[in-house]
């Protein structure tokens, strides 16, 4: 009988140490209701520039320039293509993580930074450098901020930072004026 509960112990033990042991996957990271729906205002706002839009191009690139903003993924995800079919070519995709809108740039410059927004301020929406691959911000040439002014349904105004050697580069931090094309 000595044998048999010791048996039943060491199994209780056990079962005990396997229960404790499952682990359940980590919490998912949320952000506060009304920054969630601040993130969502953002991200709708620019899933309305699906389309292609036309502008001038900045001085080290002259010539009309191109982009492209597409809804994709399940109307999850809006991706921008600038410059398409040309060297220079540019994606950057715009989703909303744990009830933060946040962007990947992927750049000519063999760099992917990542910015999160702020709210929507009225007609502007503000991102800022959070991180990023293949960059060492203090002293790797990337793109660190963005800034979209949207005018009207039909007109564009964007504003990046270039950044180098752990400050802002105005050689790269072109202002981009765009309209929809008809």
């Amino acid at each position: 009988m000595t044998r048999f509960l010791v048996l039943v112990l060491l199994l209780l033990v056990w079962l005990s140490g396997l229960s404790c042991s499952t682990t359940e996957p980590p919490a998912k990271r949320t952000a506060s209701p009304s920054a969630a729906a601040a993130a969502k205002d953002g991200f709708d706002r620019l899933a309305k520039l699906e389309g292609d839009w036309v502008g001038d191009g900045p001085a080290d690139v002259p010539g009309e320039m191109t982009v492209n903003y597409k809804l994709t993924g399940g109307g999850s995800t809006v991706v921008e293509t600038l410059f398409a079919g040309k060297p220079q070519e540019m994606v950057t995709v715009y989703t909303v993580e744990d009830g933060q809108l946040m962007l990947t740039h992927y750049c000519m410059l063999g760099n992917q930074p990542r910015m999160k927004a702020e709210p929507l301020d009225d007609n502007v929406l503000a991102f800022h450098f959070v991180g990023g691959a293949n960059i060492d911000p203090q002293t790797d040439p990337h793109m660190h901020d963005a800034v979209f002014e949207f005018v009207s349904d039909d007109e564009l105004v964007t504003q990046w930072t270039g950044w180098a050697n752990g400050a802002a580069d105005p050689q790269h931090g072109p202002k981009l004026h765009f309209k929809r094309k008809s």
